[in-house]
């Protein structure tokens, strides 16, 4: 059975930084089998698949089923977003969101990332101070 990657990075954990990485060797991986979906929006040169989060997040099967109708028969798909962590709290959506996997004929396969939290707020700062931007921890 082909393969579903779904990568669910928590935001400020480097998924943009493995997002471009896939992008800039999707041909590579589509000679061995591996799909990614590109989508035009402000993430330029990243596979980020903010759409179809919207699409689960809305379960809205048919429109799934046509976004990956762009997706090679036969192989195997890597799909990654950070609005995915989003849903984690909510145990209904993530299992439509295997349940939908499988509908499509794939085995989803879930790649869950999570930084420390002395981490995440340390690169949280940073990204705000490079922005210029006011922030308020509790």
């Amino acid at each position: 059975m082909k393969k579903c990657f779904l990568h669910i990075g928590n935001f400020k954990t480097g998924s943009t930084s493995l997002q471009r990485f896939l992008f800039l060797n999707k041909g590579f991986l589509k000679k061995n089998n591996f799909h990614t979906i590109y989508e035009k929006n402000y993430f330029s040169q990243t596979i980020h698949n903010q759409k179809l989060f919207r699409l689960f997040d809305q379960q809205d099967f048919k429109r799934i089923k046509k976004y990956f109708s762009k997706v090679t028969k036969n192989n195997n798909v890597i799909i990654s977003s950070e609005f995915f962590s989003c849903m984690s709290y909510n145990l209904k959506k993530i299992k439509n969101i295997k349940k939908f996997i499988l509908r499509l004929g794939y085995k989803p396969i879930i790649v869950f990332y999570y930084r420390a939290d002395k981490s995440y707020l340390y690169s949280l700062y940073a990204q705000q101070l490079t922005q210029r931007k006011n922030i308020a921890i509790d």
